[in-house]
């Protein structure tokens, strides 16, 4: 009796799940192996892959059953060729690597004879297979093409969006658990509220781990503004697939990770220095930071200038330097109470402003749903005939949803007298709570303060590049004679007057 073993696939999920297609192979070959007197000694059951390519696991699987029992395998069955290869190259070199080990195929559903009427047969069967499988392809690709052309996403949903039928038709929309997220994370990049590692960070707390490159990658992703980039076109995207944010904001957040705004590949973050990276000698270069060994192998940590020569500084002393500075960082009571009102002000207007705009758009929503209602019933009275009854019935659903997504979610109820005390605590304290803060909140507070970095000399200390706003004020407005106005007119005395008032606020150093 030979020895026989059998290979069967299904090549999607929902098979495989349903059972029925492999089990009714499986009942073939059994039964094709008990009436040919074989010994089906295995049966290897491939499911959910498809046929376009010969690495297949159970398919390699069987490869190497057969090549470890060299003689001992006479046969291997299959329910069709196709089920092998649907590629005539691969089953050629499938067929050719069988027949090096003496290992004959048989197919359930063609005949395969070793002669040469036999063998264009089953050329030709091979050849169906592939024809069949490209033309399945070439009509998947236009019905792909169709469905971007009328603004649906038809591959795997973005982070941020989820899958769904719409009008019996596949495409995504904002998904209510991460669509939130990611808009966030686009709003902490373009407002400069938050570097990219802490973004990356808080996307980790709420359940999106990504690599840098990855993260990199999505906040690039033009789907994210509704753009969908695909067979060498951008088409816009039709709700219910809508963006999660908008284009300005899209370009900050890049505009956010630009290597210009980012430290050098070679300022490692380390908790030991902290300021390297935002630190720059007078000469415009950053320091770099690194541990020295002394006599009897002490270390000793050192911030240093890789370009001027001598300019070494023991991390001790520089950074008792930089706390002195926050230190600085004080505000005057009338500054704060200005502060205050002002943030209650504008509190005020965005409220209303906000719930101008949300009811206006909760009335339009209303105007278009009761067209919807008065075409329904000049349809069912045969006044407006079905095919225009529809289209008017779906453009306006469409007007809806977009309407629906472009109300804004309910604000956080914020205390303007709270926020203001928490900034006097924060600046009036910086330099003493500064050891407390993580290494993230440290370099996420520097990237804040400094963008452009903050010079270092020890003979001046820490310093922004060029004089705050306050000082320039104050220089113009110094002396008897400002050049900025003519204190005869009323006008200018308003002004002064004004820049006088810029100038107290300008105490608080928080322009510096």
């Amino acid at each position: 009796m030979e020895a026989a073993v059998a290979y069967i696939r299904v090549s999607s999920q929902r098979q495989v799940d349903e059972g029925s297609s492999l089990d009714s192979q499986t009942k073939q070959v059994e039964h094709f192996a008990l009436t040919h007197g074989y010994e089906l000694r295995n049966l290897f059951r491939e499911e959910g892959q498809s046929a376009k390519t010969d690495q297949r696991p159970r398919l390699q699987e069987m490869l190497t059953y057969c090549r470890d029992r060299k003689n001992n395998v006479s046969v291997v069955i299959v329910p069709k060729i196709d089920r092998l290869a649907r590629n005539v190259a691969d089953y050629t070199n499938l067929k050719l690597q069988l027949s090096r080990l003496g290992i004959r195929l048989e197919s359930l559903g063609e005949r395969i004879e070793d002669s040469p009427v036999g063998r264009f047969t089953e050329t030709i069967l091979a050849s169906v297979a592939q024809f069949d499988n490209e033309i399945r392809a070439e009509r998947s690709k236009g019905g792909m093409i169709e469905a971007v052309s009328q603004g649906r996403w038809v591959w795997k949903a973005p982070t941020g969006f989820q899958t769904l039928r719409y009008e019996g038709k596949g495409t995504i929309e904002p998904d209510p658990k991460f669509g939130p997220v990611i808009q966030n994370a686009f709003n902490l990049l373009a407002k400069g509220h938050q570097s990219g590692p802490a973004v990356r960070e808080y996307l980790k707390r709420e359940g999106v781990c990504r690599s840098q490159s990855s993260f990199y990658r999505m906040i690039a992703n033009e789907v994210y503004i509704g753009k969908i980039h695909a067979f060498g076109k951008v088409f816009d995207a039709k709700p219910p697939f809508v963006p999660l944010v908008d284009e300005l904001t899209f370009l900050q957040a890049q505009a956010a990770l630009r290597p210009s705004n980012l430290p050098q590949h070679y300022q490692m973050e380390s908790g030991d220095f902290p300021l390297r990276g935002s630190m720059l000698c007078d000469c415009g270069h950053r320091f770099t930071a690194s541990w020295s060994k002394g006599k009897k192998a002490k270390r000793y940590a050192y911030y240093r200038c890789a370009r001027c020569i001598g300019q070494n500084y023991t991390r001790k002393n520089v950074e008792a330097y930089f706390k002195d500075y926050l230190r600085t960082y004080k505000g005057v009571p009338s500054a704060w109470q200005r502060l205050e009102a002002k943030l209650i002000e504008m509190e005020g207007e965005f409220k209303s402003q906000t719930g101008t705009f949300k009811q206006d758009r909760l009335n339009r929503i209303k105007e278009l749903q009761d067209l919807q209602d008065v075409i329904a019933i000049k349809n069912a009275s045969g006044v407006i005939p079905d095919d225009l009854a529809q289209r008017q019935i779906k453009r306006f659903a469409n007007d809806i949803v977009t309407l629906a997504a472009d109300i804004p979610a309910d604000q956080i109820q914020t205390d303007a007298k709270e926020l203001v005390d928490f900034g006097k605590r924060f600046f009036n304290d910086l330099g003493s709570v500064w050891n407390g803060f993580t290494l993230k909140t440290k370099k996420d507070l520097l990237h804040f303060m400094f963008p452009k970095g903050i010079l270092f000399s020890p003979d001046r200390g820490f310093r922004t590049h060029e004089n705050s706003l306050s000082e320039q004020f104050r220089r113009a407005i110094s002396g008897d004679i400002s050049r900025l106005v003519d204190p005869r007119f009323e006008f200018s005395q308003n002004l002064l007057e004004w820049l006088d008032g810029i100038r107290e606020i300008g105490d608080c150093n928080t322009s510096q």
